[in-house]
């Protein structure tokens, strides 16, 4: 992907994300891409107007992220 690609992705993204009403979901999903690639999470995280977490909280729970739903 090009800068501007990423650009693109990490705002779209933060665009529709910031819809969800909890932060819960929101951290989740910010850790399953801290899987894919900690600077899209974080850039994603950036663009989201005042969330409700600080990023620490989202790299606690990239450990088991892996692990959710898969019963």
């Amino acid at each position: 992907m090009t800068d501007q690609q990423r650009e693109n992705t990490a705002s779209n993204t933060a665009k529709y994300l910031k819809f969800v009403r909890y932060s819960e979901i929101q951290e989740k999903y910010l850790a399953q891409l801290y899987n894919i690639a900690p600077d899209y999470a974080q850039s994603v995280y950036g663009l989201l107007p005042k969330p409700a977490f600080v990023f620490y909280k989202v790299k606690e729970r990239v450990v088991d992220a892996h692990l959710w739903y898969k019963e």
